[in-house]
């Protein structure tokens, strides 16, 4: 199990909890819990479920929900 968290420029902290045991990763952001599953990117990391994915490589990622932007950390 691998923990991040990562703040953006409004201060909204997004954690990320990855079990790579299970291919999912849980995310707490904003009181929400979600489990989000692998989808096998070509590169960095791609997780999703019916409401949120999580794109990225390394620091540089995007949580949307519903299609929409929701987060992206303060580089």
């Amino acid at each position: 199990t691998i923990t991040k968290s990562l703040k953006d420029i409004k201060g909204n902290t997004l954690q990320l909890i990855f079990d790579n045991t299970n291919n999912v990763v849980t995310i707490k952001f904003k009181g929400e819990n979600a489990v989000l599953f692998n989808k096998k990117p070509a590169s960095g990391i791609w997780y999703a479920n019916k409401h949120y994915e999580l794109r990225g490589k390394g620091d540089d990622i995007q949580l949307k929900k519903n299609g929409k932007l929701v987060f992206e950390p303060n580089n």
